[in-house]
């Protein structure tokens, strides 16, 4: 079995959110989507299929495209890299303080990965533990996280056409207090992660393990 390492839920939750100043002003009227990677020209982190998706975006859902604001955090070693990106984007760089990135998750509408491949997907953990939906290719470990039209999509590898359709569902959805996407669904999904429910798998593995020897002798 394979433990991902615990998130602090108290740390990204929806009470340090409103208590720390996100790192923008949110403008009436516009939707707010953010990718966070240590390093987003990173080819593993599919900056050219978020290239794509925003093109697919413009072309299939203009009026939704057109108050999109894409919020990039992280590095970018390849200058002017994303200057042809289809969406309005600010590049806020690299954020350390976790306080202030659960204030951006939760001030997002939406917590995008386009990674052709990752091991787990902690970015997604987070921003769920605050209350925002997230969406991802199938690509091994966030198909561990999402649940697919509960808490986010889960977009079939590289569909950019389809990943665009799925960011504009989430998008344009109505907002409910509870339901599919909702922040305290969101936030449910994301208690398996947290610290008192991975010791404890962890403990049931040690005495899986254990009876399992105490059998064979």
């Amino acid at each position: 079995a394979i433990l991902a390492n615990p998130i602090d839920l108290s740390l990204f939750s929806p009470e340090t959110a409103a208590a720390t100043p996100p790192p923008f002003t949110r403008e009436a009227g516009r939707y707010y989507v953010t990718i966070v990677a240590a390093r987003l020209d990173d080819e593993v982190k599919g900056p050219h299929l978020l290239m794509e998706i925003a093109q697919q975006l413009q072309l299939r859902h203009p009026e939704i495209a057109e108050r999109t604001t894409l919020l990039l955090v992280g590095g970018i070693r390849r200058e002017g890299y994303f200057d042809r990106l289809a969406l309005f984007h600010i590049a806020l760089g690299s954020i350390r303080d976790r306080a202030q990135l659960a204030s951006l998750y939760a001030a997002s509408d939406v917590l995008i990965s386009t990674s052709v491949y990752e091991t787990f997907g902690q970015t997604l953990v987070e921003a769920l533990s605050v209350g925002t939906p997230v969406l991802s290719f199938r690509c091994s470990g966030p198909e561990d996280i999402i649940l697919d039209g509960v808490n986010g999509y889960l977009v079939p590898a590289y569909d950019t056409a389809v990943y665009a359709d799925r960011l504009a569902a989430l998008l344009g959805r109505e907002r409910d207090d509870a339901g599919a996407f909702s922040p305290r669904t969101c936030r449910e999904s994301a208690q398996r992660f947290g610290a008192p429910a991975v010791a404890s798998r962890l403990v049931e593995l040690y005495r899986t393990a254990l009876d399992r020897d105490s059998s064979a002798e």
